[in-house]
């Protein structure tokens, strides 16, 4: 099945407007009240060296920057995620972790104002090919033209894109969309009637549904990803009015 490219929210990403998909989570990968196994993945960035203005040139140049915000001690991907999951989910380096090249001749070529994903994609996946490296998961920063979000991601899969600055609410975003996570709306219910209820934006509970990098995935994201133990889990069974 060939997986969905899910743009990042507005709110989390620097006010760039959303690019809505629906899409459903799908079942728990484990039964409920199963913990999954942890789990390391090697992440590649590779950096594309297609800079259009002078601010994309040094920022698409700035390694330190992207090294810290993906690998850093503190405020990184690599310091969130085994935060959030418990220790069930970690990120390290693929090799060097950090990873420059040119464009290929689709993305040199590309019209300015076209959305080039694919284009940049490619490029690092044929970059890294090219260097025998191992992965599990690669983002890709690159100037991204014409594209209208903040940040990019397969739903599920392994790929994601950034602007030449992400912030770290967009970095855990996409990696969320690779997780299967979907956007979270907000639901307004007439009444309290669960039965009654309407999507009216976003959450704020999750960086799925626009919280940002300051707050961790919800318990449904949790629980379809394996990552809720059995001890956290309470049955209802009867229904509650008050």
């Amino acid at each position: 099945m060939r997986p969905l490219l899910i743009a990042a929210l507005s709110l989390a990403m620097a006010g760039l407007p959303a690019v809505e998909a629906q899409a459903e989570i799908g079942a728990a990968a484990e039964p409920l009240g199963m913990v999954a196994a942890p789990v390391t993945k090697r992440v590649a960035i590779v950096m594309i060296q297609n800079g259009s203005t002078d601010t994309a040139r040094t920022q698409l140049a700035d390694t330190a920057f992207i090294r810290n915000i993906f690998f850093g001690s503190a405020n990184s991907l690599a310091a969130w995620m085994p935060a959030v999951t418990h220790g069930l989910l970690s990120y390290v380096p693929a090799g060097d972790g950090i990873f420059l090249t040119e464009p290929n001749d689709a993305l040199r070529n590309g019209s300015p104002t076209g959305c080039h994903s694919v284009a940049a994609r490619d490029t690092a996946e044929d970059h890294l090919a090219a260097l025998g490296v191992q992965w599990d998961s690669v983002g890709v920063v690159f100037d991204i033209g014409g594209c209208e979000w903040g940040g990019l991601g397969q739903m599920p899969g392994r790929i994601t894109w950034y602007p030449p600055r992400p912030s770290l609410s967009a970095i855990v975003h996409e990696f969320g969309h690779n997780q299967g996570y979907p956007h979270e709306a907000k639901r307004d219910c007439a009444s309290a009637q669960m039965s009654a209820c309407t999507a009216k934006d976003y959450s704020g509970n999750t960086p799925m549904g626009s919280g940002g990098a300051g707050k961790g995935y919800s318990s449904v994201e949790l629980l379809h990803s394996g990552w809720v133990e059995p001890g956290w889990l309470t049955q209802a069974n009867k229904r509650s009015e008050e």
